[in-house]
């Protein structure tokens, strides 16, 4: 059996691809050659709760890190509760699959099948949306401080280079006298020869 499964909200090509793993698999298992009759239709639906479900943990997450309102236990105690609501609220959508199935060792196998699939995709998915989560959160506080720095250490470069230049004009006779500056404080010059000031005016050095 070949369909492909649907999409659903916030859907992504690994997670059709593992819910069409899931559809194979449910197919291979449980309806063999066609052993549960012309009626039954695997599931392509079983990951969906989960999914949202760990989508829903990692909001959680992020909430609990940033405000700290509960410990660390009371987090994975919540934690382990969802976890146990969310496989009894699975196993009872997956229910009418089961109740389809010939012989009641089918019936149990497909059960334990729906709460193995359930807890190790919300706990693999939960904890690598976390992770994830938690990389962008370090990259954008990383490029945040690496910004400030960078951006701090370029306007001390910029305020060591620049020059404070002072300009003045003494008389020398001429129509419109000498102009003579200076770079920081340093000597007074007229471009050649370097002055000196005095009490009485400038001087030639």
């Amino acid at each position: 059996m070949s369909e492909v499964v649907g999409k659903i909200p916030l859907d992504n090509p690994i997670f059709r691809a593992l819910r069409q793993a899931v559809f194979q698999m449910d197919n291979a298992l449980f309806n063999h050659n066609g052993s549960a009759g012309p009626g039954y239709r695997p599931t392509q639906y079983m990951l969906v709760l989960p999914y949202f479900a760990a989508l829903a943990t990692m909001v959680y997450y992020i909430y609990w890190s940033f405000t700290k309102n509960i410990t660390e236990a009371q987090a994975q105690a919540y934690l382990l509760r969802g976890g146990v609501i969310l496989l009894v609220a699975n196993v009872l959508l997956m229910l009418r699959h089961a109740l389809v199935l010939p012989g009641t060792l089918k019936k149990l196998l497909y059960l334990v099948f729906t709460v193995v699939v359930t807890g190790v995709f919300y706990a693999v998915t939960a904890v690598l949306l976390i992770w994830l989560a938690a990389c962008f959160f370090i990259i954008i506080v990383g490029a945040a401080l690496f910004g400030a720095a960078f951006g701090g250490g370029g306007s001390s470069s910029r305020r060591q280079t620049t020059t404070y230049r002072e300009t003045t004009v003494v008389d020398d006779g001429s129509l419109f006298g000498k102009t003579l500056s200076r770079e920081d404080g340093g000597n007074w010059h007229d471009g050649a020869t370097e002055y000196e000031e005095t009490s009485g005016g400038f001087r030639r050095k």
